[in-house]
């Protein structure tokens, strides 16, 4: 190269050189047209720069050009999708595009500490739930499980990542079950799923019913559980609890059962009995036995937590302690009038028998809000300016076990009042208050259809899954609607006609039947479900729903005494008759409102019509319920 060419050559880099640095101090003064502008004339001159490359993609997605910044990676990624720099923003750009699977799947690839960083952390989290694994990842496992333990996810979602690695792990996939207890009670993974929640999975379940009966038979048959299950034991147990006992339970299963009990119960009488002479026993009746349903209950109680062994506290405390509280909250309760009606009666009975939901942990935000603002942030399509009204007045009419109202309260700046026809279900809600420290709610023990005798009126009245399991459900919109100040907001839920079609068919049989609700009935009808042919081709989907994997969850969903159902059409001639504005949906996946907006507008998203359309042509869009808000007149 002659002197004239390397002088030329060096101008020409310190010409890019001064373009680039001219070009990064645009996109730091935010002005990202003269930076687009500036990066794509150095690209005329230096095509295939990486650096000039992943600054045009910062800066357009700074600009929300997100299909531009992904065709310039479309171009890099065939020479340079090695580099550290290129993997970490395909993840980032995928995220834009609202390619979640791919996204987290990028994410995996990027080291141990680039995955710390504060954006990756954020695409894991808001991502993960909606990646279909086709393999175990260990990254993922550690993901999901940091994340429920941070509480950075929610119930469903952790269920629905971690059964699918639990999945593979077990060899489901390919029908190689492990059922090797001795390595099955290291898998972390499996002894959260078990610990946490209930399981929503046929697969699963088929494996903890194998390996429950294995733990009971194998240890029945030494007469001692070994040290080295006692982990798998307590996990398996706390899983029975968690799904409230709904696993079927064989003959010969029963039959070991009863002689266990049989054996415990001449023990517990003795003089000098101690529960660490029969740990492991214990542990194997609580797989498939709340402590205080036995016989023997009361001798139970007058053992001192202290006196139990370590392994069996958790349980001691959640199957015999906990449910003696809770019958003792009864009395605390505070009932208003009668119920009269015979459906009411009817679904009283039911919640008395079957409290709904069980639940134990709360997902609240870290500050509360206005409950103009908590609309904002759950109702899609509301957009109503702030009102100067701080504290609400907010009543939840058929609050069940108290989640709904402490949730909450724990969400809003108010004053909330809660009503249910079940005195069971407000005992677990006013334990559950106290344990969760949530203060300022009241419960009553009250008709929805009497909801007057409060001698009292609302900001906000909240009514989700109720109205469609009574006997006339505008009979109670009206009682609901008298105590809606004007102006005021009203928040229902009801069943979709289209979504619950498959129940539909269930129930009837079911009513046909004269079949009782009773834990050994409910137990037979899924197992049927499960494991023939001819059910599956009936009933299918019915499964896939994740209330049929627990024991009051499913005879809400199936068993129920009264239901009702509608279609969206049916809900705006209801709305127009009661001249209530429909403000939007609730509950809905982010998916799902992305494909509506993307299908139809923004605007459309208080449109009956176009969400009529939507969900004909998307049949488990509400997944079995609407749940949605309106506004009172002035």
């Amino acid at each position: 190269m002659s002197d004239k060419q390397a002088v030329s050559a060096k101008n020409d880099r310190d010409f890019i050189n001064e373009q680039f640095v001219k070009a990064c101090r645009f996109l730091e003064s935010k002005s990202y047209e003269s930076g687009e502008k500036a990066l794509l004339e150095l690209l005329e001159k230096v095509p295939g720069d990486l650096n000039v490359n992943l600054k045009l993609i910062e800066c357009y997605i700074n600009q929300g050009k997100y299909l531009d910044a992904f065709k310039v990676l479309s171009g890099i990624l065939p020479e340079h999708g090695d580099t550290r720099a290129v993997l970490l923003v395909t993840p980032i750009v995928l995220f834009c595009l609202n390619d979640y699977d791919g996204a987290y799947k990028a994410t995996l690839l990027l080291t141990e500490d680039e995955r710390k960083d504060r954006q990756i952390q954020n695409i894991i989290q808001h991502s993960i739930m909606f990646v279909r694994f086709d393999e175990y990842s260990s990254l993922a496992e550690q993901d999901v499980i940091g994340l429920i333990e941070a509480k950075s996810i929610s119930e469903s979602d952790f269920f629905s990542i971690a059964q699918q690695l639990a999945g593979f792990k077990l060899g489901l996939k390919n029908k190689e079950l492990n059922l090797n207890m001795n390595e099955l009670v290291s898998d972390q993974l499996l002894l959260k799923l078990l610990s946490f929640s209930y399981i929503r999975s046929a697969a699963l379940e088929d494996v903890i019913t194998a390996l429950r009966n294995k733990l009971l038979t194998f240890s029945l048959a030494e007469m001692e559980l070994p040290d080295s299950l006692v982990e798998l034991a307590q996990a398996v147990s706390m899983q029975s609890f968690n799904n409230e006992y709904v696993h079927y339970i064989s003959e010969a299963e029963e039959e070991m059962l009863s002689e266990l009990e049989e054996m415990l119960a001449r023990l517990v009488e003795s003089e000098e009995w101690s529960p660490f002479d029969v740990e492991g026993l214990f542990l194997l009746l609580c797989m498939y036995r709340r402590l205080y349903d036995l016989p023997f209950k009361d001798k139970l109680l007058e053992v001192e937590m202290a006196a139990w062994p370590e392994s069996l506290k958790p349980l001691v405390k959640l199957t015999l302690y906990d449910v003696n509280e809770e019958v003792s909250w009864l009395e605390k309760v505070e009932s208003i009038g009668t119920v009269d009606s015979d459906v009411s009666s009817a679904v009283q009975k039911q919640y008395e028998e079957s409290p709904y939901p069980r639940w134990s942990q709360l997902y609240l935000p870290q500050a509360k809000s206005s409950y103009q603002e908590y609309m904002r942030n759950n109702i899609y399509g509301y957009e109503e300016p702030e009102q100067s009204k701080e504290d609400y007045d907010v009543l939840v009419a058929g609050c069940g076990t108290g989640f709904h109202p402490l949730s909450l309260a724990g969400s809003i700046n108010g004053n909330i009042t809660a009503i249910d026809l079940s005195k069971q279900s407000l005992a677990y809600a006013l334990m559950s208050a106290e344990k969760q420290g949530i203060s300022g709610v009241n419960f009553y023990q009250l008709d929805l259809l009497k909801v007057k005798d409060l001698k009292r009126d609302f900001d906000v009245v909240e009514s989700v899954g109720v109205l469609h399991h009574m006997n006339d459900p505008e009979e109670g919109l009206k009682a609901l609607l008298a105590v809606v100040r004007p102006g005021g907001y009203l928040r229902l839920g009801l069943y979709s006609e289209i979504s619950r079609q498959q129940l539909v068919k269930l129930r009837e049989l079911y009513v046909k039947s004269g079949m009782s609700p009773t834990a050994h009935n409910i137990r037979a009808v899924r197992q049927t479900m499960m494991n023939s042919q001819a059910a599956q081709d009936v009933f299918g989907v019915v499964n896939q729903f994740s209330d049929f994997y627990a024991m009051s969850p499913c005879r809400d969903l199936i068993f129920h005494a009264q239901e009702h159902r509608f279609t969206l059409p049916q809900i705006k001639k209801l709305l127009k008759k009661h001249k209530l504005k429909f403000l939007g949906f609730s509950g809905l996946k982010r998916t799902v409102v992305e494909a509506f907006v993307q299908t139809y507008d923004v605007d459309s998203l208080v449109n009956l019509d176009a969400w009529a359309e939507f969900e004909k042509a998307n049949p488990n869009t509400f997944n079995c319920m609407y749940q949605f808000m309106t506004q009172v007149p002035d």
